[in-house]
């Protein structure tokens, strides 16, 4: 199966319903509504719970729950409540630094913008 740029210019223009002239108005129209507007969709960011609970998903931290249950069944509750303060600490700084990046990221994306020189009709 070839891809786009092996085909021929005319090739191209078959392929894609239109000609050197451009789309004129009414298929402009009428791809319009069969296909949505024409733009890159925006990322759907992460919810802060997302974030939180996406936390926990760390074989290390596995290994701190494991030994905080196993401090309690040997009866170090002092040593439990340590690990899993440990454990919440982290989880709450991971979820504020990751939801900082992407708020970051979200705010660059927001300053690029891209354009397009486009054919109509001529």
């Amino acid at each position: 199966m070839k891809t786009w740029y092996q085909f021929d210019i005319e090739e191209i223009f078959h392929e894609l319903g239109t000609s050197h002239e451009g789309l004129g108005l009414a298929e402009i129209t009428a791809r319009g509504q069969k296909y949505g507007p024409n733009r890159i969709p925006k990322p759907k960011g992460k919810s802060i719970l997302l974030i939180f609970f996406s936390q926990f998903l760390s074989p290390l931290i596995y290994v701190l729950i494991a030994a905080a249950i196993i401090s309690l069944a040997v009866g170090e509750l002092s040593d439990a409540i340590f690990i899993v303060l440990i454990i919440s600490i982290n989880a709450i700084l991971g979820t504020w630094q990751e939801y900082k990046a992407e708020s970051s990221a979200a705010a660059l994306l927001n300053l690029v913008q891209v354009f397009a020189r486009i054919k109509r009709e001529g």
